[in-house]
């Protein structure tokens, strides 16, 4: 769902898929489009969301440039907290992330802060987004974290090592994210010109047209391998 706009169709979609094929888990975002998303589905599945395991963040903030920042703040955190709840229409966050790391205010602080929420029944599980070993530590050292988000597919392996080896060692869940590299690895994709206007991967480095012809030879490559075994290049990308 990540970057298609909102439409009723899709909605309809999505709600037959919670509801009769059983999707157990509901990850949901806290910025524009997707926020008018959040409330369309509460309004739409209704009782539902009480058979859903519902996984939403905190920890970002808009400028008045319309720029999207990381703010950990506590009042941050707190605010999306009570708007999340609202917005879905429940009592409870089964898992609530810090969506990236804020390097001005301490991790420490933050997770106390998510602490918080856990003895306020707020949230049931902290999770945290794009960390490496050493914050994800100091994290967990204070408050249990639950989940560790990172993007994670044959082109961004960042994750790979350290910070799965930490997660195993700690028992925090990893929940991979983007694994078919925003749809760059499904062979879809061959310009920038493929990306609709307000797209967001417009604004990535790795889509910008004087690296968008490396990683399309990349991608190539994976079509030859995926042709060789006798597969789609996304199935190969979800099987790595």
């Amino acid at each position: 769902l990540g970057w298609v706009l909102l439409d009723f169709p899709l909605l309809a979609l999505w709600d037959r898929d919670l509801a009769v094929l059983g999707i157990p888990l509901l990850p949901l975002a806290i910025f524009g489009l997707w926020a008018l998303l959040i409330a369309a589905v509460a309004w739409l599945v209704g009782g539902v969301f009480g058979s859903l395991f519902i996984a939403t963040k905190c920890g970002l903030a808009r400028s008045p440039a319309g720029r999207i920042t990381a703010d950990n703040r506590a009042d941050t955190i707190r605010r999306s907290c009570d708007e999340s709840l609202q917005r879905l229409g429940v009592e409870q966050i089964d898992l609530f992330y810090l969506h990236r790391i804020d390097p001005q205010v301490p991790i420490e602080d933050s997770m106390g802060v998510m602490a918080g929420l856990v003895q306020a029944g707020k949230i049931r599980y902290t999770g945290i987004s794009e960390a490496g070993p050493e914050t994800l530590r100091r994290a967990h050292r204070t408050h249990p974290l639950a989940a560790l988000q990172s993007e994670l597919s044959p082109w961004t392996r960042n994750a790979c090592r350290a910070t799965l080896d930490v997660c195993r060692e700690l028992g925090i869940a990893f929940v991979a994210y983007s694994p078919l590299g925003r749809g760059f690895l499904t062979g879809a994709i061959s310009s920038g010109g493929d990306f609709p206007e307000g797209d967001t991967r417009r604004m990535f480095p790795r889509f910008q047209p004087e690296n968008l012809q490396h990683n399309l030879a990349a991608v190539e490559r994976l079509r030859e391998l995926a042709h060789g075994i006798g597969c789609t290049p996304a199935q190969l990308s979800l099987a790595w």
